[in-house]
């Protein structure tokens, strides 16, 4: 996502930014959505080293560095849009304490189990 244009214009349709469970995710998310250059984000942390190395193994490990057919490139995202939806879900699980919000969890985990774009 960080290196393909497309793929954040896919992701923007699915993921908000709520979906992400840390504060640093969710912060990187709204860069990359506002138009900031990814290479431009990651030099942004190089006095964070903890934050500088997550980043830079998201970067340099994304799909635009990967030999990869289309279809398996889809395929990836769509396991990683899908993975971020189902934390979030089971998450508010946790959380929810009636049966009619356990309920709705759980037929939206049922719709994102089986997620693939395109």
């Amino acid at each position: 996502m960080m290196q393909r244009n497309e793929f954040l214009a896919i992701a923007r349709q699915y993921v908000e930014e709520e979906d992400f469970q840390g504060n640093f995710a969710k912060e990187v998310y709204r860069k990359l959505l506002s138009g900031t250059d990814a290479k431009l984000i990651l030099d942004s942390y190089r006095n964070e080293e903890e934050k500088y190395q997550k980043l830079a193994k998201l970067y340099h490990g994304d799909l635009y560095h990967m030999d990869l057919e289309r279809d398996e490139e889809k395929k990836l995202l769509s396991d990683y849009i899908r993975q971020l939806k189902l934390q979030k879900i089971e998450a508010k699980i946790r959380e929810v304490t009636d049966a009619e919000g356990l309920s709705l969890c759980f037929k939206e985990r049922d719709k994102w189990e089986h997620f693939v774009f395109g």
